[in-house]
C-alpha cells in the first residue's frame, strides 16, 4: 500500500470525526479523538513496511489539515458560526490529540518494525528439472 493510501486512511476518519464534533457541539469532543485515533492506528497496521515513517510522523499534520477542512465545511453549511480566531483556539485546543496520535503510531509503527523483521534477500535457489538444487 503506497504512502499516500495511508495518509488517506488516517485523513478520512479524522474529518468525519472532526466534522461530526463541530456539527454537533461547536467543540473537538470524543468523537474527534476517538475516529482520529482509530484512524492513526488503522494506517499504521496496513501500511507497507517502507511507508511506516510516513505513518509515524503525520497525525500533526492529518489533525491540523482534518481540522480546517471540517471547520470551513461547517461553516460553509452553516452548522457553526465563527471565525478565524475560533479556529485558531480549536488548533491549539487540539495539541493533547496530537500528540496522542503521534505517540500512537510511533507506538504501533515500531511494533510493527520489532515484530515484522525485513525479508532475507539471500540466495534464491531454484529447482531444476532434474531434481538438483542449483544457486541462482
Amino acid at each position: 500500500m503506497a504512502w499516500w493510501v495511508a495518509v488517506l486512511i488516517a485523513f478520512v476518519p479524522a474529518v468525519l470525526g472532526f466534522a461530526l464534533d463541530l456539527g454537533i457541539n461547536n467543540a473537538i469532543g470524543a468523537l474527534a479523538w476517538v475516529f482520529t485515533l482509530l484512524g492513526v492506528a488503522l494506517a499504521a497496521a496496513v501500511v507497507r513496511r517502507h511507508a511506516l515513517y510516513t505513518v509515524m510522523v503525520q497525525p500533526p499534520l492529518v489533525v491540523v489539515i482534518a481540522l480546517v477542512v471540517s471547520y470551513v465545511v461547517d461553516t460553509v453549511t452553516g452548522a457553526i458560526n465563527g471565525g478565524l480566531l475560533n479556529l485558531g483556539l480549536k488548533l491549539v485546543g487540539t495539541f493533547p490529540l496530537m500528540l496522542t496520535a503521534t505517540v500512537l503510531a510511533v507506538v504501533v509503527g515500531v511494533a510493527r518494525l520489532i515484530i515484522q523483521p525485513m525479508r532475507s534477500t539471500g540466495p534464491r535457489t531454484r529447482r531444476s528439472t532434474s531434481g538438483t538444487t542449483s544457486h541462482a
